[in-house]
């Protein structure tokens, strides 16, 4: 399946108006971490142990969020809204169950390990747990994350003013979600150099509602697999109190 160019449709939007976030972000903001941007991030010396992969995570963490929240994906039997990344990405390469622990040396390529469900699960759950005792927070989904990452960041942007560092899969959801009287609530790409900062509050007044719930639709209709249709429509259009557009 051929991978739609979101970031396109981000880019137009972006240079219709001023949709930058200009202000300080004040010293109680809180950054809401996508877990598995992350883990695809941090490179895996070959023969580390797991608990030094663990920690170059934690020290990534460290040296650059304050306060952070790391939402993280889990990964079930059942089909997920994401199993086609997942296939693109291992390029159908499923690689070998691997029994591992703290002292266990990494001997294998990063990709074919992770390619494997359910070494993928037990590094997220390692990793959370290591996370948990660093003091920091994590939030782990049942299986895709995406609807998880903006959930959380608008709760906690009720209290605090809130960075959600991510790619632009979860834009809209930001968009769709915030509300006005919340604080700061602000999107910045997960790619290092040249990062994006987009100030949702910002974006969506400079949109309107109306586009924003068009915009849920064309990702629902042309950007999402067939299989995660259904999914979407009830998170947008079926649980949430606002009114939708009447199309």
């Amino acid at each position: 399946m051929r991978q739609a160019q979101k970031s396109t449709l981000a880019d137009e939007i972006r240079n219709t108006g001023s949709c930058v976030f200009s202000e300080d972000h004040g010293t109680d903001v809180h950054h809401v971490i996508n877990g598995g941007s992350l883990i695809q991030r941090i490179p895996w010396k070959k023969g580390a142990t797991f608990a030094e992969i663990c920690q170059s995570y934690i020290d990534h963490i460290n040296n650059r969020y304050p306060s952070p929240i790391i939402v993280l994906d889990g990964y079930t039997s059942e089909p997920t809204t994401k199993d086609h990344v997942h296939e693109r990405r291992s390029k159908g390469v499923t690689g070998a169950h691997i029994s591992f622990k703290d002292s266990t040396l990494f001997k294998s390529k990063k990709e074919i390990f992770l390619a494997n469900g359910e070494n993928k699960q037990n590094f997220i759950n390692m990793l959370s747990n290591k996370i948990d005792n660093e003091g920091f927070i994590t939030h782990q989904a049942v299986d895709d994350a995406d609807v998880l990452i903006p959930s959380t960041a608008v709760r906690y942007a009720s209290c605090f003013p809130t960075v959600v560092v991510e790619d632009t899969d979860v834009l809209i959801l930001l968009l769709f979600h915030a509300e006005e009287n919340y604080k700061p609530l602000v999107f910045q790409s997960d790619k290092i150099r040249k990062s994006k900062v987009w100030d949702i509050k910002k974006t969506k007044a400079l949109l309107g509602n109306e586009i924003v719930h068009l915009w849920i639709i064309v990702e629902l209709l042309l950007l999402l697999p067939l299989t995660a249709r259904g999914k979407y429509a009830n998170i947008f259009f079926l649980s949430k109190t606002k009114s939708t557009l009447d199309i």
